[in-house]
């Protein structure tokens, strides 16, 4: 699944991040589970990247987002996760 400016990579582990991202030189990222994790290896690898990241907070806001990233709201349904993501991104 792509776009001329979208590109869906599918389950991704950690270690592998860089080799994927690498030719595609992404604007942003965004990470979505579903369900909460912390500490999850690509979570914390994609927070690590140059590029603006977009994940759920499962943190409830106790967590300060670095600049330019969009810390999701955990209960947010599928619609306003789309228009968060898509916000973000319009004003990167």
């Amino acid at each position: 699944m792509s776009h001329p400016n979208l590109f869906v990579t599918g389950a991704v582990a950690a270690d592998e991040l860089g080799k994927v991202l690498a030719p595609r030189n992404p604007g942003w990222l965004l990470t979505d589970f579903e369900q909460p994790v912390f500490g999850h290896p690509l979570v914390d690898t994609a927070k690590q990247a140059t590029r603006p990241v977009a994940y759920r907070d499962w943190s409830g806001g106790a967590l300060q987002p670095r600049k330019g990233d969009l810390a999701i709201p955990a209960n947010v349904d599928a619609a306003g996760l789309a228009d968060l993501v898509v916000d973000w991104v319009t004003r990167s």
